[in-house]
């Protein structure tokens, strides 16, 4: 079964009829109830049918486990602030705008954070992972949501060839390589996904050769240039 989730701007409460909705008596109630029809909404594409429609409030206060009065004043406010829209004839509630807020677990289930799993594992060319904890699924998820798992693919080819990553380049060596965790950390990721983790020496190197043919650069003093750099760029 599909899991279905909402992204609310970090500013939700901010919002100037949520701040109004919760001046209103009784309207912290009011905005849970609001909040659990809106989850609630998310199985059925942001609508909520209700049959038969007439008394539908005391059998959302019911359903919600919320005071009726609380459902009335919800919805009258709701309606009025053009939050919902009340559909008699196909005996609906809409949520208004919610369409775009819904996430749908499908990218997320436990095949494809085993595939993000397998892929790094066999790759990477770096420590495997043996323990597939809570924390290490929450992060896997938030990437495939965000990122899908082609670019995650991406970041792992990256990581494979980068020496300073691998823990090989001239300046690093045998002191530091990157793990799963390391990498998947939100900054890590997204600098990994835009390349900025060329090692200095790799860099110089890519740059010389680029420029060998245009400078007429001779071979012996082409490789000066690489045992000089190699030096700078070693601790």
């Amino acid at each position: 079964m599909d899991r279905f989730y909402l992204k609310f701007s970090s500013e939700f409460f901010l919002n100037s009829k949520i701040i109004k909705m919760q001046a209103e008596e009784r309207g912290v109630e009011m905005l849970l109830f609001f909040l659990k029809l809106t989850l609630y909404s998310t199985h059925h594409e942001g609508g909520v049918t209700i049959k038969p429609f007439s008394g539908y409030t005391k059998r959302l206060a019911e359903l919600f486990q919320t005071d009726e009065e609380v459902v009335i004043n919800c919805i009258s406010f709701l309606s009025r602030e053009k939050l919902i829209k009340i559909d008699t004839y196909n005996e609906m509630l809409i949520i208004n705008g919610i369409q775009n807020l819904i996430i749908r677990d499908k990218d997320c289930s436990e095949e494809q954070v085993n595939k993000v799993v397998e892929y790094w594992n066999n790759n990477s060319g770096l420590n495997k992972v043996e323990y597939l904890t809570e924390s290490r699924i929450k992060v896997i998820k938030s990437k495939l949501h965000e990122f899908g798992f082609d670019n995650i693919k991406r970041v792992v080819d990256y990581v494979k060839g980068n020496s300073f990553l691998q823990g090989n380049s001239y300046n690093n060596k045998g002191k530091w390589q990157a793990s799963f965790d390391w990498v998947m950390k939100e900054d890590n990721f997204l600098n990994i996904l835009e390349g900025n983790y060329t090692n200095p020496y790799e860099r110089y190197l890519q740059n010389l050769q680029s420029n060998e043919e245009e400078q007429d650069i001779e071979p012996t003093d082409l490789e000066k240039m690489k045992e000089l750099a190699k030096s700078l760029f070693e601790d």
